[in-house]
Formats: C-alpha cells, sequence, structure tokens
C-alpha cells in the first residue's frame, strides 16, 4: 500500500505496529476501570478466561479483517494500477491505496492482545500454587515463544503446500488473502478447544487458596526445621 503520505514525508512500513501499541494504552484503563465495574454493575461475572475468549476472537477478527482488505488491495490495482517505491529500500509494486486502510486490524489485534494477554497473566498467576508461579508464569510467557515458532511453521506448510502460490515473491499475483482465512480457520479451532477446556475448568477459591498457601508455608517451615536439624547433627 502507498507509504508516502505528503510530498515529504513516507510513513515507515513498520510504524503500523504503532497503533496496536496505541490501543493497549487507551484501552488497558478503560476496560480496567469503566468497562469491568459497568459488567459488574450489571451482574456480569466477566472472568479471565471469558476475557481471553472474547479476545481471541478480536484477535481472529483481525486476521479475517487483513484477508478482506487484501482482496480489496487488489481490486484497486486492477482498477487504479499501481506504482513502484522502496520500503526497506527494495522496489516494490504498490496499490495505490493508503496505508491507514490497515489500521481497523491492527486496532482489533490490540484490542485482543488487551482481553487475553494480560487476563492470562492475571490467571495465571491467580490459579497457581505460590511456590509454583515463578515457574507457571515463565511457562506462560514461553508460550508467546513457542506462538512464533508454530506461526514459522504454519507458513513453511502452507507455502509448501500451495507450491508458492498463496504468498510468492510478488504479492500482486498471489493469494495471501487465503493464507489470511487460513490462520482464522486455525484460530477459531483453537477458540472451540480453549471453550471447552474453559467450561470444565473450576476456579480456585480465594479463600481455598489462602489456606492452601499456609499449609503450604507449614510444609515449607518443616522441611526447613529438618534440614537445619540434619546440618546440626
Amino acid at each position: 500500500m502507498k507509504l508516502q503520505l505528503t510530498e515529504h514525508f513516507t510513513m515507515p512500513a513498520a510504524s503500523l505496529y504503532l497503533f496496536e501499541i496505541t490501543m493497549l494504552l487507551i484501552l488497558i484503563p478503560v476496560v480496567d476501570r469503566i468497562l469491568y465495574p459497568a459488567l459488574r454493575h450489571f451482574g456480569i461475572n466477566f472472568t479471565p478466561l471469558k476475557k481471553m475468549g472474547v479476545g481471541m476472537l478480536f484477535a481472529m477478527g483481525s486476521v479475517i479483517m487483513a484477508g478482506l482488505m487484501e482482496i480489496e488491495r487488489k481490486k484497486y490495482i486492477d482498477a487504479h494500477g499501481y506504482f513502484e517505491q522502496h520500503p526497506f529500500d527494495t522496489p516494490v509494486n504498490a496499490s495505490q491505496m493508503n496505508i491507514f486502510y490497515q489500521v481497523p486490524q491492527y486496532v482489533l489485534q490490540g484490542t485482543g492482545e488487551v482481553l487475553t494477554s494480560i487476563p492470562g497473566l492475571a490467571f495465571a498467576y491467580s490459579q497457581s500454587p505460590l511456590y509454583l508461579r515463578g515457574v507457571i508464569m515463565g511457562l506462560n510467557l514461553a508460550t508467546i515463544g513457542i506462538g512464533f515458532y508454530v506461526a514459522g511453521a504454519l507458513a513453511a506448510i502452507a507455502r509448501k503446500a500451495t507450491d508458492g502460490s498463496w504468498y510468492p515473491q510478488d504479492l500482486n499475483t498471489g493469494k495471501l488473502e487465503n493464507y489470511f482465512f487460513f490462520l482464522a480457520v486455525v484460530m477459531f479451532l483453537n477458540f472451540l478447544l480453549f471453550v471447552y477446556l474453559a467450561r470444565r475448568y473450576k476456579y480456585v477459591e480465594s479463600s481455598t487458596r489462602i489456606s492452601v498457601t499456609a499449609e503450604e508455608d507449614q510444609e515449607q517451615s518443616r522441611i526447613n526445621s529438618s534440614i537445619s536439624n540434619l546440618e546440626n547433627i
């Protein structure tokens, strides 16, 4: 898409990620101070697992939006032609469409991030045993890295299965929208699996967690005392 906004200013290709960051900065206080209290006021119990499920739907919506935008981008090329621009000093044939048409998908992505990542961290912390919280939080963050590997594997599989026809070197001759819709299907299947597991999950209540924590503390004290006695022998 067209990166040149004015005669003297060309928008960096990677800067669209700023819109997702901006949505995070705006939505975090909004949902925490306005949306969640309003839902509680009307008797809606918006648990961390429910937040994560809704966030997954927003993320899936961003991918569908990207696929639809790719279709419109190629239609715009057919109607108005393309021009050559040089992002990262590489000549490409780009659509005349303004780059800001991609903003809605980044807004959806940022919304999904707010509803998925933050409740996911809160869920991992609140539902894990005291002495495993560091491990559980680490595993929760490790899933982000694992996700990048899975995304790379899916891209490689799709390229191999389609002989590169979905996203060739020249995207204007490819079917990149098919890859986006494929990702949306995978995300929807993941959402269904998440819902299946989430409906069967039993939350650890705060009172139970306090009781368990006290018992863990007593057990740890006995272990420390035993070790100390062994050292004195």
